[in-house]
């Protein structure tokens, strides 16, 4: 009897903190992936990088974004390099284990861009050489000699992914609001230009894909606003043709 009553009372310990840890993991993995992507970001990329709300929920496949920024480094004018208003993803939980994976949502508002380039340097650049003193990468060091196990190691790792059969992705709605791509010179602002779009949508469930007000600015210090202009494009596909295929291998995607 005795061997029993510790016998459930150990189940009922381990039920309980099982149930505990999967309440921690639904309500609490938005926030804590939110506070380690700003740390270590902030930490890598040398630049505050900011998320207002992160909310992912596994269970319904979910993913939520807001306002989501990486500032510009100190040397350059505009505040920040990259801004995302929000970002709203759903997928089909059970399809991530079936040959078809189903998305049944991807909507991205507002992307925006910033590269600037000054007398010195561009900030992309900035952010490179911060990732490398982060990760205590030295880019003008001689490379280690080759190690033959590290290699026949990776070899058939790579075999192995691509003998496995790709999955099929089909993403039932996309849509991608207010691209902005904002190319900025430090010194001569009048040396702007920009590039973007209204919006791109595309429905791999009924072949439709939509591209609005696509523009290419010219320098500020022209008097004409845009270098190019495109109202709409509209292409009808078979839906069909439209599946997109990945593998495990990086070097194997493809788009049918």
């Amino acid at each position: 009897m005795k061997a029993k009553k510790v016998l459930k009372t150990a189940l009922i310990t381990i039920g309980s903190l099982v149930f505990l840890f999967l309440l921690v993991f639904l309500f609490w993995l938005g926030p804590t992936v939110k506070l380690i992507a700003q740390n270590i970001g902030s930490k890598a990329l040398g630049t505050p990088l900011t998320i207002d709300t992160l909310s992912i929920n596994p269970r319904k496949g979910t993913i939520q974004l807001s306002d989501f920024a990486i500032a510009n480094p100190d040397l350059f004018g505009h505040s920040n390099a990259v801004s995302l208003t929000s970002l709203d993803i759903a997928i089909d939980v059970r399809s991530l284990f079936s040959e078809t994976i189903l998305v049944h949502r991807v909507e991205i508002n507002s992307p925006h861009f910033v590269y600037e380039q000054g007398s010195a340097s561009d900030n992309i650049n900035e952010f490179i050489l911060s990732i490398y003193e982060f990760i205590g990468f030295d880019p003008d060091a001689p490379l280690p000699p080759p190690d033959p196990k590290k290699i026949a190691k990776e070899k058939r790792k790579q075999e192995k992914k691509k003998a496995k059969e790709p999955k099929v992705v089909l993403i039932e709605s996309l849509a991608i609001n207010d691209v902005q791509i904002h190319l900025a010179n430090t010194d001569d602002p009048q040396l702007d230009m920009k590039v973007g779009f209204e919006q791109l949508s595309l429905s791999m469930t009924n072949g439709a894909v939509r591209l609005d007000d696509f523009y290419v600015g010219n320098p500020g210090r022209l008097e004409t606003s845009n270098l190019f202009t495109l109202d709409d494009v509209a292409i009808d596909l078979e839906p069909s043709s439209c599946l997109l295929y990945t593998s495990d291998a990086a070097d194997d995607p493809t788009l049918v």
